[in-house]
């Protein structure tokens, strides 16, 4: 561990959902590009020394640490505080529940590091995390995203599949992470690209304000990458700001916002926007299956069923409704003798079959896609590997309480 003697602490109350840093420093090169690390914490003081301790055990300590307790009833902010000395920690209280996306951005705007790493007060890091975030952005500067394991208590762990893909080589990053957000909520990423964006809005979109923030960098111009080492571990089943939350609303709350935007950023999507528009039309559909024609012209279902005909799937079951999007095509829903609902997308120049799906209470799950343009929009997911094992300082980390030893004369007050 490096040596705190000669850090600065900065403990902060503040006011309503913002605070200023009163540091200010020149930005090092990138050579000797300094991490800081943002935790916002509602109601965490059950979990959040888990977090910090496995700050304090990094083989690269972070530069500094901020903590926003966000309006917190528990004791979220004393045991944050008590962290002083241990780590180069600084910590800020709203008075009220503002919003993770608030909460970041006040941290955030009270870090003097030329990188930002998130981290959820809910979740903790092995030993090497880091580091490795940090040697992955020197060697490809962009949005790094670790790669997760989930752990849902004792000593089993899994790989996170859905944020363990990557960008599939030849294609856009923009294009795919519309399709599919598969960077990690512990992503790194300079302070330079988070302020060029915008940061995070406060109060703006309700959840998937760090896709939102993705979303928006990819468009700016940057890249994903991912370190080799699964180093994130993502605790499953923990109280978090996104209990009670429909994530497929709020992926459709940032999609919408993104196709309403997409003209007006400089970025990738303003360079082809009928091109993307499509795209997140398609990443829409995916998430809203049914409710998806609700947003698009209704045709008769004669007419669909002609268009059926015509590319040769008569007798594929009972029409139910049908639209037309002018970016998409026909959409088409059938349902079988099992009572089975399925999605048809269906060209409208040549009524060949886009896309199959079968829809499920929420959004649908894909079948055939014929469409090339959108097929290879999808991220490569990684081969489904063993159970990772806890190296020894994260299984201490997790069945223990070992920071008691750091922090034994520090009492929660």
């Amino acid at each position: 561990m490096q040596d705190q003697s000669q850090r600065t602490d900065v403990s902060t109350a503040a006011r309503g959902c913002s605070a200023r840093s009163e540091i200010v420093s020149p930005l090092p090169v990138l050579e000797e590009a300094t991490v800081g690390v943002i935790i916002p914490a509602y109601n965490m003081a059950g979990c959040l020394d888990r977090a910090l301790y496995s700050l304090a055990m990094q083989t690269q300590p972070p530069r500094e640490v901020v903590v926003v307790d966000d309006g917190s009833q528990d004791a979220t902010y004393a045991v944050a505080h008590r962290w002083r000395g241990v780590l180069p920690i600084k910590v800020v209280r709203h008075e009220h529940r503002c919003g993770i996306g608030a909460a970041r951005a006040t941290g955030i705007a009270l870090m003097d590091t030329e990188l930002v790493a998130q981290l959820d007060a809910d979740d903790f890091v092995t030993p090497a995390h880091l580091a490795a975030l940090r040697r992955t952005y020197l060697e490809r500067p962009g949005l790094i995203s670790p790669r997760a394991l989930h752990w849902y208590g004792g000593l089993k762990l899994c790989v996170d599949r859905m944020h363990d893909a990557h960008p599939r080589p030849g294609v856009g990053h923009l294009d795919q992470i519309l399709m599919r957000n598969y960077v990690l909520v512990g992503a790194l990423y300079s302070r330079r690209l988070y302020e060029d964006v915008g940061g995070y809005r406060d109060r703006k979109i309700t959840y998937a304000e760090d896709w939102d923030l993705w979303l928006r960098m990819v468009n700016a111009g940057a890249q994903v990458a991912k370190p080799v080492e699964h180093t994130y571990v993502y605790r499953t089943g923990f109280p978090s700001y996104s209990n009670g939350l429909d994530w497929d609303v709020a992926d459709v709350e940032v999609l919408d916002r993104f196709q309403a935007e997409l003209e007006f950023f400089d970025g990738t999507a303003r360079e082809d926007p009928a091109r993307y528009r499509r795209i997140t039309k398609f990443a829409l559909l995916g998430r809203m299956g049914r409710r998806y024609l609700a947003r698009a012209a209704p045709v008769t279902l004669d007419f669909a069923a002609a268009a059926m005909a015509k590319a040769g799937l008569a007798g594929a079951g009972s029409l139910t409704a049908a639209a037309h999007d002018p970016d998409l095509g026909l959409l088409i829903l059938t349902r079988n003798a099992d009572n089975i609902d399925s999605l048809l997308l269906l060209s409208s120049e040549t009524s060949g079959v886009l896309l199959r799906a079968e829809l499920q209470d929420h959004g649908m799950k894909v079948v055939q896609v014929s469409d090339e343009s959108i097929r290879v929009t999808y991220p490569v997911l990684e081969p489904v590997a063993a159970d990772e094992k806890f190296d020894t300082v994260s299984r201490s980390i997790a069945t223990g309480r070992p920071w008691e030893n750091l922090l034994d004369d520090r009492t929660i007050s």
